[in-house]
């Protein structure tokens, strides 16, 4: 509220659009709930564009084994991101502050780090932007009581089962007590250096990763020039991989890592490592082979009578369509939303697998493809070719959802309502 607060003061002078995002994270049962309304009334009051985002914290934690804090960190990135995406914001705004920034460094040195953990909360990373990380949290306080900024408490920032809320109020009152930790600043500088470090070991990947060969949900690369790199752009490398087999922003403990590690400097032609509960790791000749491990198809076969939200059976996609008028269209590389001619359209739809023969004719090209010939030349290999679907009507395919519609079926100069395909994950 502070930050919105002062936002607010220098929207004028800096020239800002701005806008509210509130994520529930749907832990604290009605107070949640006053949180969003509380708000959701402050912005409406003040004519602040307010967008009212839900997040189901507890599921994603349990079906990904994250904590809850792990989880709550992920799925706002996700929404920031998404939101930055949609919308075109130039910048997401958070109000971390010192004491995060102190708070978050500890924790990971008790958890065991490398370079990236040190580095703590970033100034800026991925457009989301931190403008009070130099300020602690009293001061901020203070700033709040002096101009009578409305704001409301979190409970569970006192439950010290919470291992972020032990350091807050157990282990820094202790450092400041018992050794005069009175101020937070040296906590700012080492996260500033580590993170200018930190950007420098990230050009070291980038010309690593391009030595890296991609294909058939699996990643290889050369055994010998990983073991030259130095640990802390080794791990780097690994949750890069992961997150590209997997899908989920993945945090290697160093456990596991040392475990990598020590099987790496003895693995022997073929022998395996388990690095994640879906990706396994081999060694192949001179080479480190990660596979991504296989899932069976997914059958689906959904008749789509209309404009609506569909989950889709036995996956976590909802698939979206949705009527907006042309001048709302945004075209974008991202071929999971996807825009189609609404005239064209004839209820009831259909939405299923891809099957051998099926032909359409892809966006831009003068002549009908095999569906199968087409996902080849874009590299999707089993199993997530198995899972691709097409949306039909009547028996002619109108879209590959995820990756092309169909030429047609764009949208032209003629076109007065656009029909949106969307396949989006559920939060």
């Amino acid at each position: 509220m502070a930050l919105l607060h002062l936002l607010l003061e220098w929207q004028r002078h800096l020239k800002l659009e701005l806008a509210a995002i509130h994520i529930n994270h749907q832990l604290r049962g009605k107070e949640s709930e006053g949180d969003q309304k509380f708000v959701k009334n402050f912005c409406e009051e003040r004519k602040i564009p307010v967008c009212l985002e839900k997040a189901n914290i507890r599921k994603f934690a349990k079906e990904n084994k994250y904590s809850l804090e792990e989880a709550g960190h992920i799925l706002r990135e996700r929404i920031y991101q998404q939101h930055l995406k949609e919308k075109n914001f130039n910048a997401v705004a958070t109000a971390h502050n010192l004491n995060d920034q102190a708070e978050t460094i500890l924790m990971h040195i008790l958890e065991g780090t490398g370079l990236e953990g040190l580095s703590g909360i970033y100034l800026q990373k991925q457009g989301i932007i931190r403008p009070l990380l130099f300020a602690e949290r009293r001061e901020i306080e203070r700033y709040a009581r002096e101009k009578n900024i409305p704001f409301r408490e979190d409970s569970s920032n006192k439950d010290i089962r919470f291992k972020r809320n032990k350091i807050r109020h157990k282990l820094l009152p202790y450092l400041e007590r018992e050794f005069s930790l009175s101020k937070l600043d040296n906590f700012l500088k080492m996260g500033m250096v580590l993170q200018e470090w930190s950007s420098y070991s990230n050009r070291l990947i980038e010309a690593f990763e391009k030595k890296v060969r991609v294909g058939n949900q699996k990643a290889t690369f050369n055994a010998n020039d990983y073991q030259k790199q130095f640990s802390g752009v080794q791990i780097k490398l690994l949750e890069n991989i992961l997150q590209r087999l997997s899908g989920v922003n993945t945090k290697l403990d160093y456990n596991t890592f040392n475990g990598f590690k020590l099987w790496l400097e003895t693995a022997k032609e073929g022998t395996k490592f388990q690095l994640y509960p879906k990706v396994l790791a081999r060694r192949h000749d001179k080479d480190l082979v990660f596979q991504k491990i296989p899932e069976s198809p997914v059958k689906i076969k959904l008749e789509i009578p209309s404009e609506n939200v569909y989950y889709l059976p036995g996956s976590e996609i909802r698939f979206i369509l949705k009527e907006v008028q042309p001048e709302k269209v945004t075209f974008t590389r991202n071929h999971s939303v996807e825009f189609i001619d609404r005239a064209k359209i004839k209820f009831p739809l259909n939405l299923r697998n891809w099957k051998n023969g099926d032909r359409f004719q892809p966006l831009g090209s003068p002549h009908t493809r095999l569906v199968s010939d087409f996902l080849t030349d874009l590299k999707i290999e089993f199993p997530q070719k198995k899972n691709v679907l097409v949306l039909e009507q009547h028996g002619e395919i109108i879209a590959i959802p995820g990756y092309r519609i169909s030429e047609k079926f764009k949208l032209t100069d003629k076109t007065k309502k656009a029909l949106k395909i969307e396949l989006r994950k559920n939060e």
